[in-house]
């Protein structure tokens, strides 16, 4: 087995967020996940979970308002083209672990 990292997720989108008020209504892209859709909702924002091959056009044409994603993530998809604002929140891990056998294969 192997482990790599993507690192802590942050958020952007097209307006700050300093308060957990500036969430309310805004629709966010999450993957399908029920547990992370309730994290969103519990901040008061939509989650619109959308798959992550759309989420740059998603983002570009408004269909959303923010995504959350690693640093590394949001500047090799190059978000920051469509996106004003980010907010280093750390609010979550993102790790990968797989059969490093299957790649030998």
């Amino acid at each position: 087995m192997a482990i790599y990292e993507d690192g802590f997720k942050h958020f952007t989108c097209n307006k700050p967020i300093q308060r957990l008020e500036d969430f309310k209504g805004m629709k966010f892209r999450t993957m399908e996940s029920p547990i992370i859709m309730e994290q969103f909702k519990s901040l008061g924002a939509n989650p619109t979970p959308l798959n992550f091959a759309e989420l740059y056009s998603a983002l570009q044409q408004k269909v959303v308002d923010g995504q959350e994603n690693p640093l590394v993530t949001i500047a090799n998809m190059k978000f920051y083209e469509v996106q004003k604002y980010v907010m280093l929140s750390g609010h979550g891990y993102l790790a990968h672990v797989f059969d490093a056998q299957q790649i030998l294969v």
